[in-house]
């Protein structure tokens, strides 16, 4: 046995016990900081959200409120704020009060403040003849945090008005002589300068042999040869479906009963669909999108505008009348009789809803 090491065991007891204690404070000190941290991103994820949201229900207010769109259209001086949940957050006496148009939210916590974008000489900025506004929303989450985002609208086109009531983006394959397109349809008044110049359009993507000259069908309402135009200028229709499926309703052409009409011509929609193939009847008032290959293979009874991605066919019996017109991006096949007329009526009421809102161009967090 050593000498001179007797009692050493309790003081080191005590300092290993002393250095245990320090460990386990500095353990719980750093759970509680990451617990701070995390409450505190969860608050302030909470904000961003908040503000977003703030963003999309100004942008429905600009787009619908009939007194913004008096000031937009005549190019007035305008500013207005959004407020839910937080009266006291915005004390601009300026600017128009939309809090009341958006119950709907009132679960949320935001405030918005809109107004027209202005150059260093105080001018107001203009694109495509519509002032630029710019939007301030500032989203309140728990515990007093905040985040406020911002997005500059301007003004522009969501589609643009067909040049024919059929269009192939592709080859144009129509098999028989049953199917008719027509730009100048009897049943449906139209002004002259309403009536597209051509029946038919192609783009150069078409094949020879495959264009819109090569069209075997008719065009009965001119009493004379149809006006087809091969290598006509594109259609994007890409982007117009883009723009307009956020403000879409889905549908699934499987589930609807036979003779269900979607909507009526008081109200056109704008209805999407993945595509695919169906045998159902599809009939109905607005704006059919679809993304992708379609066959339609029962009947179609559709008032308004098609636009289709990607290849479509349309296959089979039964009756397939498109007042209106069918844009397809790609190859367009025609089986059997099919009627395809230009309807000015159903076009420029799409247009007047659907054709022209304000959209982003750019979008930070401040």
């Amino acid at each position: 046995m050593i000498k001179g090491n007797g009692g050493s065991v309790l003081p080191l007891s005590m300092l290993m016990l002393a250095l245990l204690s320090l460990m386990g404070i500095i353990a719980t000190r750093t759970t509680q900081i990451e617990l701070q941290i995390s409450g505190n991103n969860k608050f302030y994820t909470q904000a961003f959200y908040y503000a977003e949201s703030g963003l999309a229900v100004s942008r429905a207010v600009i787009n619908e409120i009939d007194d913004v769109k008096t000031h937009i259209e005549n190019n007035t001086d305008w500013c207005g704020k959004i407020i839910v949940n937080d009266p006291a957050a915005l004390t601009e006496d300026a600017c128009f009060d939309y809090s009341e148009h958006i119950a709907f939210v009132n679960n949320l916590k935001f405030d918005v403040w809109m107004r027209f974008d202005r150059d260093s000489d105080n001018n107001v900025v203009m694109e495509n003849d519509y002032p630029v506004i710019l939007v301030d929303s500032q989203g309140h989450g728990p515990a007093g945090a905040r985040v406020v985002t911002a997005v500059r609208l301007v003004r522009d086109r969501l589609f643009l008005k067909p040049n024919a009531p059929l269009y192939a983006g592709g080859n144009l394959v129509d098999k028989g002589n049953a199917a008719t397109a027509t730009a100048d349809n009897d049943d449906v008044w139209c002004e002259d300068d309403e009536k597209p110049d051509y029946d038919i359009i192609t783009t150069d993507n078409a094949e020879e042999d495959l264009e819109a000259d090569d069209w075997t069908g008719s065009c009965p309402e001119t009493n004379a040869e149809c006006a087809l135009l091969p290598d006509g200028p594109p259609y994007d229709v890409n982007k117009a479906v883009s723009n307009l499926w956020p403000i879409g309703r889905t549908i699934d052409p499987g589930t609807l009963s036979p003779g269900e009409y979607l909507n009526n011509s008081d109200n056109p929609e704008i209805f999407r669909w993945t595509g695919g193939k169906t045998n159902n009847d599809v009939r109905g008032y607005g704006m059919l999108l679809i993304d992708g290959d379609v066959e339609f293979a029962g009947n179609i009874e559709w008032y308004g505008l098609i636009l289709i991605t990607g290849n479509s066919v349309l296959s089979g019996g039964g009756t397939k009348e498109i007042m209106g017109a069918f844009v397809g991006n790609q190859d367009v096949r025609i089986n059997g009789s099919v009627d395809i007329k230009w309807d000015c009526r159903a076009i420029n009421d799409l247009l007047a809803k659907y054709g022209v809102k304000y959209l982003p161009t750019w979008w930070m967090q401040r």
